[in-house]
C-alpha cells in the first residue's frame, strides 16, 4: 500500500510538471529559413504593422515567404536602423569621416535629414510614429515631430550598444563597455554598478531581465535581484522575452537557451553559427539570426525549404577596435615573412598602408579578426615618409605589386605613388624591409600619376621585369638585370604612349611562351600587345586592330584580368569600366580576342574598379568578383557557358566606392578566399570561404631556371577517363604576376575538381623547355612543384647566386670589403709564416674563422646605416685578429721560456760538466792516491794535497761564475767590467803578472742582456786563460769604455805573440778561438783578435747597448 501512494505522489508531481511547462516556456523548435544571403545577419527588427526586417550591410524585408533586399539610392553600409512600418524606414551610414548620415525612407523616397550628432550614429529606437531615440558614440538625442533635442551624454563614453524605452521621457541605455543606465526626468542612474552586463530585455520599464556573465537578474518595481548563477550562461549574447513570459536566450555557436520557472534548459538545434539577434512579434512566432546568413523561425507560417548549399563567405573587418578600414586601393595578397601563410598588404591612398601578417594558429592573441596582426609600421613596410605620424606628408598611393624581384626567395613590394617617386621596398628575407627607393636604377622615378604594376619575365631570362602604368604620363617598362636593378626600355621596347594607363596583366595570349600584355586606359582606347621578343631584344607589338579590344569606344576603363573562362586552355580577358558595361573577350587560341560579353553577362550598368576570378565554389570554373562605386557583385561561371550574379547567396556583399581586391588562401583550407578594399563609405573586408566541399587541387610552383615566383608559368590540369587514352580539360591556370585593379592575387594555382577522379597536370615554366607532367593526382591535395631537383637544382642556384652577387652593384661595396678583409688574413698570415708548422696551420684555420664570422656578422649589418654596414663586420675581424695575435703569442712566448728555461739547464749541465765536473774527477783521483799513500811514498807524493786545494780552489771559481751568470741582479755592464777585472786581478796576481785596469763607464746602471753579458764574460775569461799559458806575458791591460751608445771592451798582454802563418799559430787557433768566436757570433758581439809574433795580443769586443 505505501509503495501504491508512493507512486502515485510521482505521478502527481509529474503531471503538475508537465501542466507548468504547458502554460510557461513551452518547448518550442526552429527551422531554417532561406534568407536571400550568405552574409552575417546582424540585427533582427519588427515594425508596428509587425513587417519582419534583418540587416548586413543592407536592409531586407519579408515579403511574403521571401526575403528581399531594399534598395536605397545611398552608398555606404548601414550601421544602424529602425522600421516605423514599410514605407517608413530610419537609418545611418557611417561614411569615412566617421560621421554618420541619416537617412529617412518614406513614401518611396529618401531623405537625407541633418543631425546634431558630431559622430556616427550607434543607435535608433522609435517609440511611435513620430519620436524617437537617437545615440552617438558621445550623444544622445530625443526626436519629437520633426525636431532633435540634446540630452545629457551618457555618463560612460563608449557609445550607446542597446536602447529600450516605450517613451522618449525614459529609457535604459547599454553602454559599449558593459555599463547600464536607467535614465529619467531624475538624470540617469547606473544599475549594477560595477557589474559587465552582456544584454537586458524589459515588458516595460520597469519589468524585465538583466545578464551579467554567468549571472542572470530579474529588474522589477521593487528593485533588482539575482534570479541564476550559471556557468552556461557565459557564452549567452542575447535574450528576449516570450510571450508566455518564458525568457529565450542565444549566442556563439548555435546556442540556444531557454529560462522559465527557475528552469534554465537547453534546446537542440541543427546549427554551429554564431547567433548575433532575436526578436519576437506579437502572435508569438520567433526569428533568430546569426552569421553566414543564418536565419531560424519558430511559427507556423510556411517558408520554402531550405537547401544546405555548403558554400559562400564569411564577411571579417581585420581591425576590430574602433577605426575605419577603409581609404584603401591596391591589395597584395602573399606570404611576406616566409611562414607560409598568406598575408594581406592594402595600399591606403592618403594614409600609411596596411600589412595584415597572417598569425593564426599562433600562441599570440592579437586583437585582429582571424588571427591577423597589423605591422606594416614594425615592418617599415607603411609607405610613409613619417609613419609614426600617419601622415604622408603629400604623397598618394595607390597601387602594388609584391613579387621576388631580386631571386631571393622573398615578396618583395614595389608601391605606384599618385604624385611622388614610386617605391620599392626590398624583403630582407623575414618579411621585414628596406626602402631602396633613393637607389640608381630601381624604377623608383617619378612617372607622374603612376596607378598599377605587373611582373613578368618579359625575356624569360630567370628575372621578373616590371612594367608600370601613368595617367598623365608614358606607361614604362623596365628590365630587370637579376638583381633588382632596372632600365628603362620603353621606347626601344614599343610600348610607349601618350598618358592615360591605368591598369594593365600579363599573359601568354597566342601560345608561344612569351608573356603578352593587356593595358586599359581612361583615355584613349585600351591596348594589347603581342610579345616578339628574340635573342635577348625586347620588343612589343600593338594588335590591338585585330581583336573586337578595338572596337570599344573609351570607357575609363579600370581592371585587366585575364583568366580561361570556359576551359578551353586559353587565356580569356576581362577589362572593367566606369562609363560603359563591362567587357569580356574570348582567345581563339591565337590571341585574337571577341567580345562575348552579351552573351556571357545580364546588362549591368556598374561603374566598375576591379575585379578577380577565382573557382569560389570548386566546381570546376573561374567564378568572377568585382568591385564597384555601390555595391559590388559576385558571378559564377555556369560550366563556361555564361555568369550568374549571386552576391546574396555566396554573402559577397559589401557596398561603398571599393577598389581593389584580390584572392588567396588564407586559412590554407584549399578554397580561395577573398580581400576587398574599400575607398570610401565603408569597410574593407575579408571573405572567408566557406565552402565545406573540399573538392579542391592546389598547386605551388617554385621557379629555379625561371623566376622563383615561376610567374608566367603555365598549368593545364586534365581528368584521366576510362580509357586512359583520353584526358578531358578541367582548367588552365597561368601564374599572374599583377591584375585586376592595382592589385596581385596569391601565386597558387587552386582547382575545382571531382572527388574520386584521377587528374595529371603539365606544368611549363617560363624559362624551361621541357613541359613537367604530375600523375596521380586527387582531389584534398596541395602539390608544390620545383622546377628542377637534385643536383641540377643545386648547381643552378648556386650559379645564380654568385653570379648575382657579382653583378649587383649593391653588393659591388661589400665584393670590395670582403677582398680587403681576404688580403688582410693573408699578409698576416704571411707575415706570421716564420712560426712553426703546428702554429702556421692554427693560424690559417683561425683566419678562416674570423673570414666565416666577418661574413656572418656582414650579412646581420648588411643594408643597415653606412657607418654600422661598412665599418663594424671589419672592426670585429681586427678585434679577432689582434685577439688572434695576442693568444698565439701567448703560445710562443710560453713556449720560449720553457725552451729558454731548458736551455739555462743544459747549460748549467754542460759548464757544470766542463768547469766542474773534471776539476772533482781530478780531486778524487788525487784523493784516491793520496788515500794509497804510505810513510814510503815517493816525495813528488806529498805535492798531491797541495794539487788538491789548487783544484778546489778552481772548482770553487767555477760554481761562483756559473752562479754569478745565472743571477739577473747581476745584467749589468757594471757587473760584467766588475766582475772581470776582479776575475783577472785574482788570476793575474797569482800568476805573477801584473794588471792594469782602466775602466770608463757611468755610475748609471746599463742593462745588458743576460747572453751578452754571459758570453762576453766567458770570452774575457777564455783569453784570460790564453794568456796564462801560451803568452809568457809579464803585462796584461784590461780596458772598458762607452762611446755612442756603443761599449768597447779590450784585453792586451805584451807576450810573444801569435804567428798565424806559422804552425804553431795555426794549432794555437783551436777549440779556445773558435769557442771565443762562436759565442760572440751568437750574442752579437763584434770580436777581433789582433797579434804579431813579439809584439803581444789584443782581444777587442763591441756591442751595442
Amino acid at each position: 500500500m505505501t509503495k501504491i501512494r508512493y507512486f502515485v505522489f510521482l505521478l502527481c508531481i509529474l503531471v503538475s510538471s508537465v501542466f507548468c511547462t504547458g502554460t510557461a516556456g513551452q518547448m518550442i523548435s526552429f527551422r531554417r529559413i532561406n534568407p536571400g544571403t550568405r552574409a552575417d545577419i546582424i540585427d533582427l527588427a519588427v515594425d508596428k504593422k509587425q513587417n519582419l526586417y534583418f540587416l548586413t550591410d543592407r536592409i531586407h524585408r519579408l515579403s511574403g515567404t521571401l526575403w528581399q533586399k531594399m534598395d536605397f539610392p545611398v552608398e555606404g553600409k548601414i550601421f544602424a536602423f529602425s522600421p516605423v512600418s514599410s514605407e517608413d524606414i530610419w537609418f545611418a551610414i557611417t561614411p569615412v569621416t566617421s560621421t554618420s548620415q541619416l537617412y529617412h525612407y518614406h513614401d518611396g523616397k529618401t531623405e537625407s535629414i541633418r543631425t546634431p550628432f558630431s559622430n556616427f550614429i550607434s543607435n535608433i529606437c522609435f517609440t511611435s510614429e513620430n519620436s524617437a531615440l537617437f545615440a552617438s558614440w558621445a550623444d544622445m538625442a530625443a526626436y519629437r515631430n520633426g525636431s532633435f533635442v540634446m540630452l545629457p551624454p551618457l555618463p560612460a563614453r563608449f557609445g550607446v550598444a542597446k536602447i529600450y524605452s516605450r517613451d522618449v521621457s525614459a529609457f535604459w541605455a547599454l553602454a559599449g563597455n558593459g555599463a547600464l543606465f536607467r535614465y529619467d526626468r531624475k538624470g540617469y542612474e547606473q544599475m549594477l554598478d560595477k557589474k559587465e552586463i552582456t544584454d537586458f530585455c524589459f515588458n516595460d520599464m520597469y519589468d524585465g531581465y538583466i545578464l551579467s556573465g554567468d549571472n542572470l537578474y530579474r529588474a522589477e518595481q521593487s528593485g533588482i535581484h539575482l534570479i541564476l548563477k550559471s556557468a552556461e550562461l557565459a557564452p549567452v549574447r542575447k535574450m528576449d522575452i516570450l510571450n508566455d513570459g518564458s525568457l529565450l536566450l542565444i549566442g556563439d555557436d548555435g546556442l540556444i537557451m531557454m529560462y522559465a520557472d527557475g528552469n534554465l534548459s537547453s534546446l537542440k538545434v541543427d546549427c554551429s553559427e554564431n547567433l548575433n539577434d532575436l526578436v519576437v512579434t506579437n502572435s508569438g512566432e520567433v526569428w533568430i539570426c546569426g552569421d553566414r546568413g543564418t536565419l531560424l523561425y519558430s511559427g507556423s507560417k510556411q517558408f520554402p525549404e531550405y537547401v544546405a548549399d555548403n558554400q559562400g563567405f564569411s564577411s571579417y573587418k581585420l581591425i576590430m577596435y574602433g577605426i575605419s578600414t577603409d581609404d584603401e586601393y591596391g591589395v597584395a595578397m602573399t606570404d611576406f615573412n616566409g611562414d607560409k601563410k598568406t598575408d594581406i598588404y592594402a595600399v591606403r591612398i592618403y594614409e600609411q598602408n596596411r600589412l595584415y601578417i597572417n598569425s593564426s594558429g599562433s600562441s599570440e592573441q592579437p586583437p585582429f579578426a582571424q588571427g591577423f596582426s597589423e605591422e606594416a609600421v614594425k615592418r617599415n613596410a607603411s609607405g610613409t615618409v613619417n609613419p609614426g605620424s600617419n601622415i604622408e606628408m603629400g604623397e598618394l598611393k595607390l597601387g602594388i605589386g609584391a613579387a621576388d624581384i631580386d631571386n631571393d626567395n622573398d615578396q618583395d613590394i614595389y608601391l605606384c605613388y599618385l604624385n611622388s617617386i614610386n617605391k620599392l621596398l626590398l624583403n630582407k628575407g623575414n618579411g621585414y624591409f628596406r626602402n631602396v627607393s633613393e637607389q640608381n636604377n630601381r624604377a623608383c622615378c617619378n612617372m607622374k600619376r603612376s596607378n598599377a604594376v605587373a611582373f613578368a619575365d618579359v625575356d624569360n631570362d630567370g628575372d621578373l621585369d616590371l612594367f608600370v602604368t601613368s595617367e598623365e604620363g608614358s606607361n614604362r617598362l623596365f628590365e630587370n638585370n637579376g638583381t633588382g636593378h632596372f632600365t628603362d626600355i620603353t621606347i626601344s621596347s614599343g610600348l610607349k604612349s601618350a598618358g592615360g594607363g591605368m591598369c594593365a596583366s600579363f599573359a601568354d595570349v597566342n601560345n608561344d611562351g612569351r608573356p603578352d600584355l593587356c593595358v586599359s586606359f581612361w583615355y584613349p582606347s585600351n591596348r594589347l600587345y603581342f610579345n616578339e621578343s628574340e635573342n635577348g631584344r625586347i620588343l612589343f607589338r600593338d594588335v590591338t586592330g585585330l581583336t573586337d579590344i578595338a572596337k570599344a569606344a573609351p570607357s575609363k576603363s579600370n581592371a585587366v584580368a585575364f583568366a580561361d573562362v570556359n576551359n578551353d586552355g586559353f587565356a580569356d580577358l576581362f577589362i572593367a569600366n566606369r562609363n560603359t558595361e563591362n567587357k569580356l573577350y574570348l582567345n581563339n587560341g591565337k590571341g585574337l580576342f571577341s567580345d562575348v560579353t552579351s552573351k556571357y553577362f545580364a546588362p549591368e550598368s556598374y561603374m566598375t574598379n576591379g575585379a578577380v576570378f577565382a573557382d569560389f565554389d570548386l566546381d570546376g570554373f573561374l567564378d568572377l568578383y568585382i568591385t564597384n562605386v555601390g555595391e559590388n557583385v559576385l558571378y559564377k561561371n555556369m560550366n563556361g557557358s555564361c555568369f550568374k550574379e549571386v552576391t546574396a547567396d555566396f554573402g559577397a556583399e559589401l557596398s561603398g566606392y571599393c577598389t581593389g581586391c584580390a584572392t588567396g588562401d588564407v586559412d590554407n583550407d584549399g578554397d580561395p578566399d577573398l580581400y576587398v578594399a574599400n575607398y570610401i563609405n565603408g569597410n574593407s573586408n575579408l571573405f572567408l570561404n566557406n565552402t565545406e566541399n573540399k573538392n579542391f587541387v592546389k598547386i605551388l610552383l617554385h621557379g629555379v631556371r625561371s623566376n622563383k615566383d615561376a610567374i608566367g608559368a603555365k598549368i593545364w590540369l586534365f581528368s584521366v577517363c576510362v580509357d586512359k587514352n583520353k584526358a578531358i580539360p578541367a582548367g588552365y591556370r597561368e601564374i599572374c604576376g599583377g591584375s585586376g585593379y592595382s592589385s596581385v592575387s596569391a601565386k597558387e594555382a587552386i582547382f575545382g575538381v571531382e572527388h574520386g577522379k584521377i587528374y595529371y597536370a603539365l606544368i611549363k615554366f617560363p624559362s624551361s623547355e621541357d613541359t613537367l607532367r604530375i600523375d596521380h593526382i586527387v582531389a584534398g591535395k596541395t602539390l608544390l612543384i620545383n622546377e628542377l631537383s637534385g643536383f641540377s637544382a643545386l648547381y643552378t642556384e648556386s650559379r645564380n647566386k654568385i653570379v648575382r652577387f657579382f653583378t649587383n652593384q649593391e653588393y659591388q661595396p661589400e665584393i670590395i670589403k670582403y677582398f680587403l678583409v681576404f688580403l688582410l688574413l693573408v699578409f698576416y698570415n704571411l707575415y706570421r709564416q716564420k712560426s712553426k708548422r703546428k702554429i702556421a696551420i692554427v693560424h690559417w684555420l683561425a683566419s678562416g674563422f674570423i673570414f666565416a664570422v666577418f661574413a656572418l656578422v656582414n650579412q646581420f649589418f648588411l643594408f643597415t646605416a653606412f657607418s654600422f654596414s661598412y665599418f663594424s663586420a671589419p672592426l670585429i675581424v681586427l678585434g679577432l685578429l689582434l685577439i688572434l695575435h695576442l693568444f698565439i703569442d701567448r703560445i710562443l712566448l710560453r713556449r720560449l721560456a720553457q725552451r729558454e728555461k731548458l736551455d739555462l739547464r743544459e747549460k748549467l749541465s754542460r759548464d757544470l760538466h766542463d768547469d766542474l765536473a773534471s776539476t772533482l774527477g781530478s780531486i778524487s783521483i788525487y784523493a784516491e792516491t793520496l788515500k794509497g799513500m804510505n810513510d814510503n811514498s815517493q816525495p813528488e807524493n806529498k805535492k798531491l794535497p797541495e794539487k788538491i786545494a789548487a783544484l778546489t780552489q778552481m772548482a770553487l771559481q767555477s760554481v761562483s761564475d756559473i752562479i754569478w751568470m745565472t743571477s739577473p741582479r747581476n745584467d749589468t755592464l757594471h757587473s760584467l767590467v766588475s766582475k772581470s777585472s776582479n776575475y783577472m786581478l785574482e788570476i793575474l796576481t797569482d800568476n805573477k803578472i801584473s794588471f792594469n785596469a782602466a775602466i770608463e763607464i757611468p755610475d748609471n746602471p746599463v742593462i745588458l742582456p743576460e747572453k751578452v753579458r754571459n758570453d762576453t764574460f766567458l770570452i774575457l775569461k777564455e783569453g784570460l786563460h790564453n794568456v796564462i799559458r801560451h803568452s809568457r806575458a809579464s803585462d796584461v791591460q784590461f780596458t772598458a769604455n762607452i762611446h755612442e751608445n756603443l761599449c768597447y771592451l779590450s784585453l792586451k798582454d805584451n807576450g810573444i805573440g801569435i804567428d798565424e802563418s806559422s804552425k804553431a799559430g795555426k794549432r794555437s787557433q783551436g777549440n779556445g778561438l773558435i769557442n771565443m768566436r762562436r759565442r760572440a757570433q751568437e750574442a752579437g758581439i763584434e770580436f777581433a783578435i789582433h797579434s804579431h809574433q813579439g809584439e803581444g795580443t789584443e782581444i777587442t769586443m763591441k756591442f751595442r747597448i
